[in-house]
């Protein structure tokens, strides 16, 4: 008896932490326009150069562009819900004609170790020191 309950105790908590990111998720999800990198204003001149990550909770990739360059991977999410890990994103290699919005999208992107939901439609990417790198605003 006691290891059944041992069992379904555990079940429960493990399946408390897959619901945890799956909400995680779901509040992701969708495009989020980069609309900050480190206290610089980011204005994209068109929808094909705008600086955007993408979340897919369907097959927990994230997708998007870096202001040239097209950007894939995975995201690894922490326990907490809110580290965020973006070290296996890769890019594209394409050279443009403006590369200033890339230049610091990418470093910055590198540093960002969680992120803090400021509304529905906004949110901060922090680095190890609680430093916003990024601010991003669902896309519409």
């Amino acid at each position: 008896m006691y290891k059944i309950v041992l069992a379904v105790l555990a079940a429960a908590f493990f399946a408390g932490c897959a619901s945890e990111k799956a909400g995680v998720w779901t509040e992701l999800q969708g495009e989020w326009n980069v609309v900050e990198i480190d206290g610089m204003q980011v204005v994209a001149d068109s929808l094909e150069n705008r600086a955007y990550i993408g979340f897919s909770p369907a097959d927990t990739s994230i997708f998007g562009c870096a202001g040239c360059n097209r950007l894939v991977g995975r995201i690894g999410l922490g326990d907490d819900a809110t580290v965020a890990d973006f070290s296996t994103i890769g890019t594209t290699m394409m050279m443009c004609a403006d590369m200033s919005v890339e230049n610091v999208f990418l470093p910055a992107l590198r540093e960002v170790k969680s992120y803090y939901a400021v509304s529905e439609s906004r949110m901060e990417f922090r680095d190890s020191e609680g430093k916003v790198r990024m601010v991003l605003e669902k896309a519409l």
